[in-house]
């Protein structure tokens, strides 16, 4: 007996776009495309893999930022205790994340 499964994914704008394409382009059903690039190991699998570990650690960091910031508005912590190296390392990577928030 065959089963009808169905798996939803949630995918960004532009990677729908790059499937769509391609389905297009090989005139197969935007359904097959997207089960053999999304669930085939690929290219297009490594990157998807990779850009939700980018954003795992990018929480994690925002998360660490904000921990940091907090001790130091309730001087629980002093930035003289941090070399100015650090405080630099700190506003930059800050930047970082303000800047390419959409990893």
């Amino acid at each position: 007996m065959k089963r009808n499964r169905h798996l939803r994914v949630r995918l960004t704008f532009s990677e729908y776009n790059a499937l769509k394409a391609l389905a297009e382009r090989s005139e197969k059903s935007l359904s097959s495309v997207a089960r053999e690039k999304l669930f085939t190991p690929n290219c297009l699998t490594d990157f998807i893999e990779q850009r939700l570990k980018f954003r795992k650690q990018q929480v994690e960091l925002q998360t660490l930022l904000h921990l940091v910031r907090d001790l130091i508005s309730r001087d629980l912590i002093s930035t003289e205790e941090f070399p100015p190296k650090t405080l630099k390392v700190i506003q930059d990577i800050q930047c970082l994340l303000d800047e390419h928030h959409d990893w």
